[in-house]
């Protein structure tokens, strides 16, 4: 029985083919039980960090109302001393003429 060389070729190289898409997908597998066991710790620790960051987000929305309260308020207090300024030069212009 005489055997074609190109047939040996490529049986050898499905061969090796094949070697290698099994140890690709035990390699995969390996990864998939990985990750799936970090899964179960890391889980818990990022809902941990998401309730803490919603926290922060509620008081960062707490400090911008305070923020734009305290603007007006200042706003306000700006507007009340111009009038007392006002205020005073008239009452200095008023008692000025008095006293002469």
């Amino acid at each position: 029985m005489n055997i074609p060389t190109y047939l040996i070729g490529a049986i050898i190289f499905l061969i090796g083919q094949t070697t290698g898409a099994i140890w690709w997908a035990s390699s995969l597998s390996a990864e998939v039980e990985r990750l799936g066991s970090i899964q179960g710790t890391a889980i818990p620790a990022l809902q941990a960090e998401a309730k803490q960051c919603g926290i922060e987000i509620h008081n960062l929305k707490k400090l911008t109302a305070d923020q734009e309260s305290t603007a007006d308020a200042v706003k306000s207090i700006d507007v009340l001393r111009y009038r007392l300024s006002a205020i005073e030069s008239t009452l200095d212009k008023v008692l000025a003429t008095k006293i002469r």
